[in-house]
C-alpha cells in the first residue's frame, strides 16, 4: 500500500479526521477536519455561504488526479508524526509495548496492548505488526489495534 493511502487511513481510522471536499472555483480541494472540531464551513465569517462550498468525501473517493489534496502528516514515514499515534492510542488504552529491530528482516517490529476490564492475565490483548521502518511498524499495528485489517 502506498504511503499517502496508509497516512490517510491512519487520519482517519486512528486519529479520527474527516476529510472534506471544498470547492473553489474550478478546484475540488480536499481538506482534513481534526477530531472533535466543528464543521469547516463554521471558521468563515459569512458561515451560511461557506457551507455551500463543502462537502463530505470518503477516503475511497479522494483520487490525486481529480483534487487538490491538503494532506494528513505522513505517519507513515515520519517518527515524530508516528508518536503522534502512540499518544493518541495511549489516550485511549492502548499501550506501546515494544518497539524493536527484527534482525532476520531487516525492519522494525511494533506491540500495543490493551487491558480489558475485569483484569486477569487473559484480559490482555496484545497486537504486534511488522514494517519496513518504525513508523510504518507503528501505523500498521496502530490499525490492527483499531480493527483496520490492511491487506497485502
Amino acid at each position: 500500500m502506498e504511503n499517502k493511502k496508509l497516512d490517510r487511513l491512519i487520519a482517519y481510522h486512528v486519529m479520527g479526521c474527516r476529510p472534506w471536499q471544498q470547492i473553489r472555483g474550478q478546484y475540488t480541494f480536499i481538506i482534513w477536519q481534526k477530531a472533535g472540531a466543528r464543521e469547516p464551513w463554521l471558521e468563515h465569517r459569512d458561515w451560511q455561504e461557506a457551507k455551500k462550498w463543502y462537502g463530505p468525501i470518503d477516503l475511497e473517493d479522494i483520487d490525486d488526479h481529480k483534487h487538490v489534496v491538503i494532506d494528513v502528516p505522513r505517519y507513515s514515514t515520519d517518527i515524530a508524526a508516528a508518536w503522534e499515534i502512540v499518544e493518541k492510542l495511549r489516550r485511549d488504552g492502548w499501550f506501546l509495548s515494544g518497539l524493536t529491530a527484527v534482525e532476520n528482516t531487516g525492519g522494525y517490529g511494533c506491540r500495543f496492548i490493551r487491558e480489558m476490564p475485569p483484569v486477569s492475565p487473559s484480559d490482555f490483548y496484545a497486537l504486534w505488526a511488522e514494517g519496513g521502518t518504525a513508523p510504518l511498524a507503528i501505523c500498521l499495528a496502530a490499525l490492527a489495534a483499531v480493527g483496520v485489517e490492511i491487506k497485502e
